[in-house]
């Protein structure tokens, strides 16, 4: 084929491969994969690449002939083991998706490829020669413009990053699914979830994108929402049932945790503690304290006679808090890669009072 129509399949199939693999594409790598689509034809002194270095090109056309060496599985194989080790994956992808479309591409003409080099059978596709075709001639152009159609809803699907499993769940819309997908990849990218459901209290629906806060139990969420957060699962202990979700990847960002141990301090100290961590993204506090005059804020602040929980509170949900005897925390912070995050340290304990003493004094 001619050098258009492998720069098409050549970005085509690295679309492909980046859908398949959840790879996001890069405007860098696809031209990589684009130029590596006319690479094979350095064994043909006539081709584009071959002119550039004639020598060489003149060389591997003499010892080995056209369609034979650099288009085969073997040569191919060996490049992209070493290639999968030394270069990261997504130009690995992008070298490897061009080099090999254009091998099949050619399969499609009627002199084939040996593709199985040092063989010289010729490999070719389809196998009726009725359907091949001929280089130069409206059939190359014809179908130059498809495999060119089809990247636009490639690129499409490539950019969720989802891969092909990740398409099939979100076709599904299982929740089970997406808290799976959730759970492999926390951490690494801004999430959100797209729902379809009811307010299982007022059995309104409930149609949105709301960011995830964190997992909710066995297979829930807790979300964001304009009145606070709320959890998400298939059970009626769950402030909204969903019909249908799917996780929605963003931006990437980085998660890193502080822990924050304390005795004999309030909860307004500790939120005094975290917040320099605040400037850094967005923080989240888990763990459990032993306090007193604590009221309960589900679903992130539960309250069990002087235990309190914290699912994923806010800094500002331990302002509301009183004196609190013992905290064992995790503070997440959730940001930008390569931003600095902080230290934490502890809050001075206050002066210790006995328990039958402090009754009267509080």
């Amino acid at each position: 084929m001619l050098a258009p129509s492998h720069l098409v399949f050549g970005q085509t199939a690295y679309l492909s491969m980046c859908v398949a693999t959840g790879h996001v594409p890069t405007h860098a790598e696809a031209l990589v994969a684009a130029g590596c689509a006319l690479l094979p034809d350095l064994d043909k002194r006539q081709s584009i690449i071959g002119r550039l270095v004639f020598p060489l090109a003149g060389w591997l056309e003499y010892q080995f002939g056209h369609r034979t060496f650099t288009h085969a599985l073997v040569f191919q194989v060996i490049v992209g083991l070493i290639l999968y080790h030394t270069l990261p994956f997504g130009w690995f992808l992008a070298v490897m998706s061009g080099w090999i479309s254009h091998s099949f591409a050619d399969m499609m003409t009627p002199s084939g490829v040996c593709w199985l080099w040092p063989s010289q059978v010729r490999c070719i596709f389809p196998g009726n020669e009725d359907y091949r075709v001929e280089v130069m001639s409206y059939g190359e152009l014809g179908i130059a413009i498809v495999v060119a159609l089809l990247a636009f809803p490639l690129l499409f699907w490539a950019q969720k990053g989802e891969g092909t499993l990740g398409l099939v769940q979100a076709a599904l819309g299982r929740i089970e699914s997406a808290r799976t997908q959730y759970d492999e990849e926390k951490g690494d990218w801004f999430w959100s979830l797209e729902i379809k459901g009811k307010n299982n209290t007022t059995f309104a629906d409930i149609n949105g994108t709301f960011h995830v806060r964190g997992p909710w139990r066995e297979s829930g969420f807790l979300v964001e929402t304009s009145s606070g957060p709320v959890t998400v699962c298939r059970a009626t202990t769950c402030a909204w049932y969903p019909e249908h979700a799917v996780l929605v990847r963003g931006n990437q960002e980085q998660t890193t945790t502080r822990t924050l141990t304390a005795e004999r301090t309030t909860g307004a100290d500790l939120a005094e503690k975290i917040k320099p961590l605040q400037e850094a993204g967005r923080v989240y506090v888990l763990g459990t304290l032993n306090a007193r005059r604590a009221s309960a804020q589900p679903p992130t602040v539960e309250v069990a006679a002087e235990t309190v929980t914290l699912n994923y509170a806010a800094p500002g949900d331990l302002g509301r808090i009183g004196p609190v005897q013992t905290a064992n925390l995790a503070v997440q912070v959730r940001h930008p890669p390569n931003t600095s995050v902080p230290e934490l340290t502890a809050p001075a304990a206050e002066p210790s009072i006995d328990p039958l003493l402090e009754r009267w004094m509080r």
